[in-house]
C-alpha cells in the first residue's frame, strides 16, 4: 500500500481578531484539503511531546518511531543534516540559533529575514573574538562544536518553547552550563554593536541580539528507532533531513536532501513515489509565519502547502496512491508571543477507496470529532493499518 504523510507545523493556532474571529486554519482557502476531507477520517491528535525542553523536532520525531526518551538534543539532528564531521567520527555538538530579544525575552527566532552572508559575518565574529568553532548551517542557524564526548549534557531550552519567560529564567543549566551561558552573553554584548545590526538598525529591520544555544547531543547516535515509517521525506528544513537519515529515511531534494520551498516540497515527495511506497512531506512553513506573530501570513503559509504540496498529492490519490494522511504539530496556541503550547491538532486520513461525503477539513470539524490519538505511536498505526 502507498501512503504519504503530510506533516503540517503550525497546523493548528489560535483564533484572532485580524481574521474575523477564526483559526488561520479556518481562515486559509485549503481546497486540496477539503476534497480529500470527503474521503477522510478527521480527528484530533497530540503528536509531540508536552516536556518544555522538546524542541520542534519531537513531534516528526515521535511520528518516525523515536521514543521521546531516545531523543537526542537537536543539535545531532543540524549535525547529520550539514554533514559535519562528528556525525560519522564522533564529538559533541550544540544547536545554535542568533535570535532578537526585547525586553529580555526572544521575539523572533526565525532570523526575519537574514541576508545572504549575515549569518557567516556574526560567526565569523563570535569565532574570531572566542575562539570556538561555529559554523552557519543555513539561514540564522549554526552548529557549535563542543569538542569530544564527555560527561553528562548541559539541561537547554529550545528559543521556541520560551514563549514569554525571560531569557535569564531559561539559559542553560547542570553539568558543562556555564561554558555555554558565558559564551552566550559574550556574544550578547558583541552583537549589541556589531556592523551587521548597525546595518539592519538603519534598515528599520529588528537586530539578531543574542546566540541561543540548546540541544546539545553526542555524536554519532546509536541505533535506529524499530517503529520507523521507512522510505522517503521531503522537507525544507536541515535538522528534519537529518532527522531522517538518523531514522533511516531518504532525504529528497534538490539541495542535499533539502528542497527550496513547498513547491519543490511537493515535487520532491510525489517524484519518491517512484522509488518507496511511504513518503513524507514535511512542511514548517505555518509554523514559522504564526512565530513572527502574523496571522495573516499564518493563513497565508497553510494555503500555500495546500496548493503546492497538498494539491499534487492528492491528484495522485487512487493513482500512485492508496492513501493520504494530513497530520498538524507544533501549535503555537497565542496570537502574542512565540512559543508553543502542548494540546492536540487536526489530522485526517483519505483512503482512495472511501466514498465521498460532505465534509470540510478544519478545527471545528475535528475537535468535534470523536477519532482521538492521544501520542504519535496510536496515530502512525492508525495512518498505517489496512483497513
Amino acid at each position: 500500500m502507498r501512503i504519504a504523510i503530510i506533516v503540517i507545523e503550525g497546523l493548528s493556532g489560535a483564533r484572532s481578531d485580524a481574521l474575523g474571529g477564526v483559526s488561520p486554519l479556518d481562515h486559509a482557502r485549503t481546497p486540496h484539503l477539503d476534497g480529500l476531507a470527503r474521503h477522510a477520517s478527521i480527528g484530533r491528535a497530540t503528536v509531540e511531546p508536552t516536556a518544555a525542553t522538546a524542541g520542534v523536532e519531537a513531534g516528526l520525531a515521535a511520528l518516525l518511531g523515536m521514543a521521546p526518551s531516545a531523543l537526542p538534543g537537536r543539535g545531532a539532528f543540524d549535525a547529520i543534516g550539514a554533514g559535519h564531521p562528528h556525525a560519522s567520527a564522533g564529538g559533541r555538538v550544540a544547536a545554535a540559533r542568533f535570535v532578537t530579544t526585547f525586553d529580555r525575552r526572544v521575539v523572533g527566532c526565525d532570523g526575519a529575514a537574514l541576508r545572504e552572508g549575515e549569518a557567516g559575518a556574526l560567526c565569523a565574529s563570535v569565532v574570531e573574538r572566542f575562539g570556538v568553532s561555529l559554523v552557519p548551517v543555513g539561514g540564522n542557524q549554526a552548529l557549535l562544536d563542543l569538542g569530544p564526548v564527555g560527561g553528562a549534557l548541559p539541561r537547554t531550552v529550545p528559543p521556541e518553547r520560551l514563549g514569554v519567560r525571560p531569557v535569564d529564567a531559561a539559559l542553560p543549566a547542570g553539568p558543562g552550563a556555564k561554558r555555554l551561558v558565558e559564551l552566550m552573553d559574550g556574544v550578547a554584548e558583541m552583537l549589541a554593536s556589531h556592523p551587521v545590526n548597525a546595518v539592519r538598525l538603519d534598515l528599520g529591520e529588528p537586530p539578531l541580539d543574542r546566540l541561543w544555544l540548546w540541544g546539545c547531543a553526542d555524536l554519532p547516535l546509536g541505533d535506529r528507532p524499530s517503529a520507523t515509517v521507512g522510505g522517503a521525506l521531503a522537507t525544507r528544513t536541515l535538522w528534519a533531513a537529518g532527522l531522517a537519515r538518523a531514522c533511516g529515511l531518504e532525504p529528497v531534494g534538490a539541495r542535499d536532501g533539502i528542497s527550496a520551498d513547498d513547491a519543490a516540497v511537493g515535487r520532491a515527495a510525489l517524484g519518491a513515489l517512484e522509488r518507496h511506497d511511504r513518503v513524507i512531506a514535511h512542511c514548517g512553513g505555518p509554523r514559522w509565519a504564526a512565530q513572527q506573530l502574523d496571522p495573516v501570513g499564518h493563513a497565508a503559509a497553510i494555503a500555500s502547502v495546500d496548493a503546492n504540496v497538498v494539491g499534487p498529492l492528492a491528484a495522485a490519490l487512487g493513482r500512485d496512491l492508496d492513501r493520504i494522511a494530513v497530520v498538524g504539530c507544533n501549535r503555537v496556541g497565542s496570537p502574542d508571543h512565540i512559543g508553543l503550547e502542548p494540546g492536540p491538532s487536526p489530522f485526517l486520513v483519505a483512503d482512495s477507496t472511501r466514498e465521498s461525503r460532505d465534509a470540510r477539513f478544519d478545527d471545528a470539524t475535528a475537535s468535534a470529532s470523536a477519532l482521538v490519538a492521544p501520542d504519535a505511536s496510536q496515530l502512525r498505526e492508525y495512518v498505517l493499518a489496512p483497513r
